[in-house]
């Protein structure tokens, strides 16, 4: 089962990250809530006590004093991503004018493999998983963000040296309730745990300058679609993004395979609103347009089998003349049919990479 959440980025990294790029991990002690960690701390602490366990020695006062002490020093970093594709909030904060907020599709429950390098420019692999931030207020005012922290511990697992580990871990997905609006997902990464130390860089955010790890998905990121957002040249922003994915050589672990593009040809149709999910209808009752349901329902036959570039150029020709000869058919001579074609391919779009390229629907804001 997938797991969608998206990263909200500029156009520039969008491209890095598409052509083999990392995606930057920031410490925690550098996000916008500074004192996140300290209070996930404390959280943790207080969902045990609250489940009859005496952490006191294990997480001591002094102990997260110490933590808030050396706030700036953190070993953890992480990569966040938003559970919403088209949020104001995030476009504003960090995609800006004309941005993209870039789906990513992990698989539900399971590890992904990521590699970092050390300064000797040797590779690490790490194991990690995307995991939903919990929100709680600084207070512990509502029972139920406790009890949402506490699932996420093995309560047949309660030795000391899991409590700490698990309670350090387990504190780097939760923030401020303050920061509900984010959606946030995490993929969390402890310098300390990795056994070698990864190469730490930095980069300049308001003259701070931000400690980061660059992290490689193995593979390839998981990329399906592609949102371009509000903006004054949001139109030319879409069409140059869209040249770009029908030309360069992009990556993305999720279409390799043909069964891959199987699922995906179809996610296309079901997700452009109701005239694309009755066109898919009728493809599928349909034997004209060359058997098009068909030659899509053999692509499962042998769905690991790699997708070469030739059938790619192929089905992506065939799903826009199912889309045309759709329109024309609606449009029955009441007003052309190129130009209601231009409109609804414009903002719904199935490019050569098989990465469905979007428009946000917020108007103009900036």
């Amino acid at each position: 089962m997938g797991q969608k959440m998206y990263y909200y980025t500029s156009t520039d990294t969008m491209s890095k990250i598409l052509t083999g790029g990392n995606l930057f991990a920031t410490n925690l002690g550098y996000m916008n809530d500074a004192r996140e960690y300290v209070h996930g701390l404390r959280t943790v602490k207080k969902t045990l006590q609250e489940n009859g366990i005496n952490v006191d020695d294990i997480f001591s006062e002094e102990y997260i004093e110490e933590y808030a002490s050396r706030e700036k020093e953190l070993t953890y970093f992480s990569i966040s991503f938003c559970e919403n594709n088209d949020l104001l909030s995030q476009w504003t904060t960090y995609a800006k004018e004309s941005g993209v907020s870039i789906e990513m599709d992990f698989t539900e429950n399971e590890d992904v493999e990521f590699m970092v390098k050390d300064d000797e420019n040797q590779e690490i692999r790490i194991k990690a998983r995307p995991e939903k931030i919990q929100y709680v207020e600084s207070r512990w005012g509502n029972p139920g963000e406790i009890d949402e922290v506490w699932k996420r511990f093995d309560s047949s697992k309660m030795s000391e040296k899991y409590l700490k580990e698990m309670g350090e871990k387990i504190s780097a997905y939760i923030k401020q309730f303050d920061f509900v609006q984010e959606n946030e997902y995490r993929i969390a990464f402890d310098n300390a745990s990795m056994g070698c130390t990864p190469k730490i860089d930095y980069r300049s955010d308001k003259h701070v300058l931000k400690p980061y790890i660059s992290v490689e998905c193995v593979g390839g990121w998981p990329i399906t679609s592609i949102m371009v957002g509000p903006g004054f040249n949001q139109d030319v922003v879409l069409q140059s993004v869209r040249f770009f994915l029908n030309h360069a050589k992009v990556k993305s672990n999720k279409l390799l395979t043909q069964g891959q593009w199987k699922e995906q040809i179809e996610v296309y149709f079901m997700s452009g609103g109701n005239e694309f999910i009755e066109i898919w209808n009728e493809l599928n009752k349909d034997k004209s347009l060359n058997g098009f349901a068909e030659r899509w329902k053999a692509l499962g036959d042998d769905p690991r089998k790699e997708m070469d570039e030739y059938w790619k150029q192929l089905w992506v020709e065939k799903v826009r003349l199912a889309v045309k000869k759709g329109i024309e058919k609606r449009v029955n001579g009441h007003e052309s049919s190129a130009e209601k074609y231009r409109k609804l391919v414009g903002e719904h779009f199935f490019t050569t990479s098989g990465i469905i390229l979007k428009k946000s629907d917020i108007p103009y804001i900036y």
